[in-house]
């Protein structure tokens, strides 16, 4: 055989092998998976081999335009080979189509309940208040374990009104309050401070054990501010323990058991400071204020359970008259009292209302210390009007009530300038008015605030109760 025809039979052999290794390199592979469509080199030729014929290793150098190694892994999803380098469309393997997003389940990209966790890893997905179906499933709070939604923090409860309550309680809606933890009995024996601003009211001072649950709510009537609603299982508050209520809002106590109260709560104005709760939409109830004259009369106390008193004559003005009454004895919506008038001789320096408090305790309630809410002072040698006292709410299912202190009284007026007139008294008397500034020529004092709004509710009992 010549040496031609040797070469060219080995030539024709050495074609034939390449075709039969190409063939199986790509079994499975059709359309352009065989001829490549020069995609970065992975194309579909690799990638469809990769997957679909379910080798390892088929379809990794084909010379069909394929990737050095797509389709060899084996997630079919993410390594499939489909002509853009990643094997999912988008260049990111998450297959939305966006080849700038990251590479992650798109539904990531959603929370529909708001609650903050990705719809994603949210088995609650409907249920702000759940990320997990917890023991009670998504809807239905856990609280107390019971799966009962209108009553979620009271295990022996039914009623979506009341729950542990036999009652209604007055303004808030006891079925959102929780005496966490696992229905918490308080005793407070220590100067307790709970401030009611902000987003998050909470005890600044506290004693020791675990603290209540605090939240805000709305008030049944809306005429009424927003409310700090502290709830408990049972509270004692010894003699020795006190709780100071400062911020803007007042505060309710709830006890889903019983209570008693030896200690102080207290809400007062000081001064121009508000308690909580105090000078909200007062307009009437506010004391009217004199800015003329260089020798004014006083300017009027302010109003609320009773009026305010007016305030004193001056060199060169009369007094004006202080603030009217407001709201019922009933304390629906809660409010505190209402700051008193002011003159031209110093600056913003009337007496605030006094806060509120409410104490709302499902079975009986022992009261024997005090609940305080006063106005606060108008400004001496301003002739400024008194604040009115705030509100004070107490309500149980019996109230055993032994000797407590209710205070609720107005502020003093101003004396006038130049050591001018006194100020009126704040009333004491939840019948009478703040007393009438004294005249004077240099200038006549401020009226007295006037007296707040008191009342206590036992339902089926009140022993002694004024």
């Amino acid at each position: 055989m010549g040496v031609g025809k040797w070469l060219w039979r080995a030539l024709l052999g050495a074609l034939a092998l390449g075709a039969v290794a190409c063939a199986e390199g790509s079994t499975a592979s059709t359309d352009d998976a065989i001829t490549g469509d020069a995609d970065d080199g992975g194309g579909k030729a690799g990638g469809a081999a990769g997957t679909t014929g379910g080798d390892t290793g088929a379809g990794t150098n084909t010379g069909a335009g394929s990737h050095s190694d797509p389709g060899s892994d084996s997630d079919p999803v993410t390594d499939t080979g489909d002509g853009d380098d990643t094997g999912d469309g988008d260049d990111t393997g998450d297959g939305d189509g966006d080849a700038e997003s990251p590479d992650e389940d798109p539904s990531c990209q959603d929370d529909t309940d708001g609650d903050g966790t990705p719809d994603c890893d949210d088995e609650c997905d409907n249920d702000p208040l759940k990320s997990a179906p917890g023991t009670c499933g998504c809807g239905v709070p856990d609280g107390d374990g019971d799966c009962n939604a209108g009553c979620p923090f009271d295990a022996g409860g039914s009623s979506a009104d009341d729950c542990d309550f036999a009652f209604v309680p007055r303004n808030v809606d006891a079925t959102l309050a929780d005496p966490a933890p696992a229905g918490l009995d308080a005793v407070i024996d220590c100067a307790a401070v709970l401030d009611t601003s902000g987003a998050a009211p909470a005890f600044t001072t506290w004693c020791t054990g675990p603290e209540p649950h605090i939240a805000v709510q709305t008030q049944r009537d809306a005429g009424g501010p927003e409310v700090a609603v502290v709830a408990f299982q049972s509270l004692q508050l010894t003699s020795t323990g006190s709780i100071e209520v400062v911020g803007d809002r007042p505060a309710v106590f709830l006890a889903f058991g019983d209570a008693t109260l030896e200690g102080s709560i207290t809400a007062d104005a000081v001064s121009n400071a508000p308690g909580p709760g105090g000078n909200f939409m007062c307009e009437g109830s506010t004391g009217s204020d004199q800015l003329s004259g260089d020798q004014p009369g006083g300017a009027g106390g302010g109003g609320f359970g009773t009026a305010g008193g007016d305030g004193g004559e001056g060199d060169h003005s009369q007094g004006v008259t202080g603030g009217g009454t407001r709201g019922d004895g009933d304390l629906t919506p809660l409010l505190g009292g209402c700051r008193g008038g002011l003159t031209n001789s110093c600056d913003n320096r009337g007496g605030a209302g006094g806060g509120a408090i409410q104490v709302s305790v499902a079975g009986t309630l022992v009261l024997n210390g005090t609940l305080r809410a006063r106005g606060g002072a108008g400004g001496d040698e301003c002739g400024d009007g008194g604040g009115s006292g705030g509100g004070l709410l107490a309500e149980a299912t019996v109230i055993e009530y032994q000797s407590p202190t209710l205070d609720a009284g107005g502020g003093n007026g101003g004396r006038g300038i130049d050591s001018g007139g006194n100020g009126g008294a704040g009333s004491t008397d939840p019948a009478s008015p703040g007393g009438q500034g004294q005249d004077d020529g240099d200038g006549g004092g401020g009226g007295g605030g006037g007296h707040g709004r008191v009342l206590l509710d036992g339902k089926t009992a009140c022993n002694s109760c004024p």
